[in-house]
Formats: structure tokens, sequence, C-alpha cells
């Protein structure tokens, strides 16, 4: 039993990186970043009908009439049509350009004659303001690991304005024109601004501090997969360098980091592209070292009744004949101790982990244990993992222990004899009871609050673990 939980151990440290997509790199793509401009754009949509236009009062000359007192009041925006969505970089910083939006809104109107008879009169109008533009700068960067976007310098410009009158007030005109070229469309470029600003530097930031960025393993652990530095730029996205790194549950770091430079963007067919190198299965491997969890003492009781080879010394009679003799029919034991931490690598289809045991045996008479022979491991796995259903599941391929004799007590040893039973074990119990574990343990791919993912893509290549998907974004 402790070795099959031995053998699940490697196994699942084989899809350990890509179950907690913490990669180097994870590039989201102009896809993406258009397909967020476009729900930002819906949303100020909605967000605009809610601006709160003044009511205006003043007095004009209105031909025969005099002097009259007016009045502008329920002006409301109806609806706002974007022409163009455009976001992309400039130097260090995103721009967000929305071009060719136009503006419906009505109003009402009525006015009173100064003098006497005070003649009055009221009615509506229709306006539109077209060929109008925004443009914002959004700057990138991060709070201890957290992504952060801020909206700066929102630019508006909202020039053509048309009216449509319903009631006799020509003179009305002119005056409807200038307000809303005026203190209206202030108003409404301030609306608009505002929007944008609570939009990025609230909202949006509000979903990116809910993403989850420490993921627990057990008792034992956590992933973080926060940002190690600023957001980067390029032609095809922004990039987000992240930690990638398995500590312990004390929250103690690995003594290294990364070493090989991982990519950053592949064919740009998905939203979101994220580069999973060896360092968190290293990271975690490490971790698993150093809080003993690779330390092990395998007893009979651990071996099924129906394997026929026991730690029993009648079990060693052809292997060790001296300790059969000297210690007949006698419970033994084994103690395996890693020399130094697992370390693994990525290969294209494969993730390969290898390292060396101790393995000292120990014979239980009543007077106490014994120390009887020493043995060396060498351990070497090979597994990949699979997407099904949106959950990665690993497989172990391949676990190949190779003994040798490192000290014996009880003279003469048949090494080669020991080591093919301990061969056909890991083929006929060990793989296929570790292979059960993984098909039925799967691994979700992460769940971020209002986005769902799909056409999602896994492969493995040389040095990292691609992993690609879209997303839909839900209110």
């Amino acid at each position: 039993q402790k070795m099959i939980q031995l053998a699940c151990v490697f196994a699942l440290l084989l899809s350990l990186a890509q179950a907690t997509l913490p990669g180097a790199t994870a590039t989201v793509t102009n896809a993406a970043l258009n397909y967020a401009a476009q729900q930002g754009a819906t949303i100020l949509q909605e967000q605009i009908k809610t601006i709160v236009l003044p009511q205006e009062t003043g007095s004009a000359h209105a031909g025969v009439l005099g002097e009259v007192d007016y009045t502008i009041s329920d002006a409301q925006i109806l609806d706002l049509t974007i022409g163009t969505i455009a976001i992309g970089p400039q130097g260090s910083d995103l721009v967000l350009s929305l071009s060719g939006i136009t503006v419906s809104m009505d109003c009402s109107w009525k006015y009173r004659e100064h003098h006497w008879p005070h003649v009055s009169g009221h009615g509506t109008a229709d306006v539109t303001i077209s060929n109008s533009a925004v443009t914002a700068k959004v700057v990138l960067s991060q709070t201890n690991g957290v992504p952060v976007v801020t909206a700066t310098e929102v630019d508006t410009s909202f020039p053509d304005v048309s009216v449509k009158l319903h009631g006799k007030a020509s003179w009305l005109y002119d005056i409807l024109i200038g307000l809303f070229k005026g203190s209206m469309n202030k108003a409404i470029q301030s609306g608009v601004q505002s929007a944008i600003t609570n939009g990025v530097n609230n909202n949006l930031n509000a979903l990116l501090k809910s993403i989850p960025l420490q993921q627990a393993i057990s008792t034992w652990g956590s992933v973080d997969y926060s940002l190690s530095a600023t957001p980067e730029l390029s032609a095809n996205g922004v990039s987000l360098p992240l930690k990638a790194v398995v500590k312990s549950a004390s929250g103690a770091l690995p003594p290294f980091g990364p070493s090989v430079t991982l990519p950053t963007f592949a064919a740009g067919k998905s939203m979101i592209e994220t580069f999973v190198g060896e360092y968190p299965i290293n990271s975690a491997l490490y971790t698993l070292y150093k809080s003993g969890l690779l330390d092990f003492t395998i007893v009979d009781a651990d071996i099924p009744s129906s394997v026929p080879f026991h730690l029993n010394t009648n079990s060693f009679e052809w292997i060790a004949p001296t300790l059969a003799q000297k210690w007949p029919n006698t419970t033994m034991d084994c103690q395996l101790s890693p020399h130094a931490a697992f370390t693994s690598k990525i290969i294209s289809k494969e993730i390969q982990i290898q390292g060396e045991y101790d393995i000292k045996f120990y014979v239980l008479p009543a007077s106490g244990a014994v120390e009887v022979f020493t043995l060396g491991a060498t351990v070497a796995a090979a597994g990949n993992a699979t997407l099904k259903n949106n959950n990665v599941v690993g497989a172990l391929q391949s676990l190949t222990v190779t003994l040798s004799l490192e000290d014996s007590k009880v003279g003469n040893f048949s090494l080669f004899l020991l080591q093919t039973l301990v061969t056909d074990g890991i083929t006929e119990l060990v793989i296929p009871k570790a292979n059960s574990y993984l098909a039925s343990s799967p691994i979700p791919i992460p769940v971020i609050p209002n986005l769902t993912f799909s056409n999602i893509v896994f492969n493995l290549q040389a040095g990292f673990a691609f992993l690609g998907l879209d997303l839909t974004y839900h209110a």
C-alpha cells in the first residue's frame, strides 16, 4: 500500500502544473483583449443611460414674442451606438479607442413670454450627437502579485449635434444646439469618462482581485501563481509573468528559482495561452522532500495478502539465505529515505521524474529491530496528462526502480532475484493501482468568478506544457 501511495505521489506530480495553471507565462492575446473591450463597451452602453443631465433655464429673444423665459428639462440618453472598438499597445500602455459613436437623446422644453399677454408654449425635441470618439490609456501594474489596471487620460469628443423640434418654436433651435454643444455636452462627456474610469479602476480590478492566486495542495503545501513582475505588453497581447512556485504549508520557499525562459506566445488561436515549465513540479518535489513526505516505512501489512512475496525472512530464503537461517519466519520492515529532492523534466508528450532512495531493511524479533541490509534505489517515473471534460487527468506510463546493494550484514545477497520481484510488482500492481487512483481523481481547470472556459487545448512540448483556452464573461 505504501509503495502504491508513493507511486501515486509521483503520478500526481506529473499533472500538478496543469492542474493549477501556474506557468511562468500566461498571455492574454489580442483576441481576448478585443473581447474584453467589446464586453466593456456593452456595459458602457447601459451605464450611459443612467447619466443625469441637468435642467437648463434661461432667457432669450423669441422674434415677435420678444423676451421669453425657457426651460429645457427631462433630458435623457436613450441609446449609444459604437462604430469601431479597438484596443492595442502603445508604448508601455494599452490604449482603448471607441469611434463612430452616436448618442440619441430626447428632452422637453417650454417657454413663457416676459410681458402680457404672457404667451407660452411647450414641446419636445430629439437630439443626436454623432461622429463622437473616446480614447483611454490603460496602465498595467501589480500589487503584491495581483494584477492592477488603471484607466488614465480618458479623452472624449462629441462634436456634431443635430436637433429635431416637435412644437412651434423655431427660435429655440439655436438655443438647443448651443446647450447640447455646451453644458449638456460636458455632462455627457463627464458621464462617459466616469463610466470608463469606474469600470476599469473599480469593476475590472474587483474581478482581478477575485481570482484565487493561492491554491492549497492537501495539508502539506500550496501553489502560488501570483504575478512575479509587472505585466508586459507586446504586439501579441499582454504577458503575465507568474511565480509558479509550490511552497510548504508554513510558507517556506525552495532555495532555487526558474532557470529556463519560456515562450509567451504560440499561434494566437486561443484567447489565453499559458506556458507551464518544469519549475512548479521541481518546487513541489523539493517541498515534499523537505517536509519529509517522501520518507516511508513499509511494513508487511502494507503488502496485499494476494502477493506471494512478503516482508518476512522466509520470503528472503533464496535472496539472503543467512537472514532466513538466523531469524526464521520473522517479520521485517523497510525504511525509505530520498538522497535529495527528486527532479523533473518535460519532454514532448511526457513528463519525467527521477531521484534516488536509500532503503534500509530491518528484522523485527521480540528483542527489537535489527538492521540487516541497505539497498540503493534509482527511481524513474514517466507519465503524461490529458484533458477530459475540462479536467486534467494524469497517467503513470512507467515506473522503474533500479536496485543496488549498499551494505549487507547477513553475508551473501542475490540482488538479481529481488530486482526481478520488484520489477514484476511495479508492473502488475503499482502502476495499475496508481492509474486507477488518478483516473478517479481528475483535477478541474480552476474556476474564476464570472468566466466560463471553452475550446481548451492542452499538450506537452519540450520544456513546458501548453494550455490554451477561450473565455466567456457573464455579468
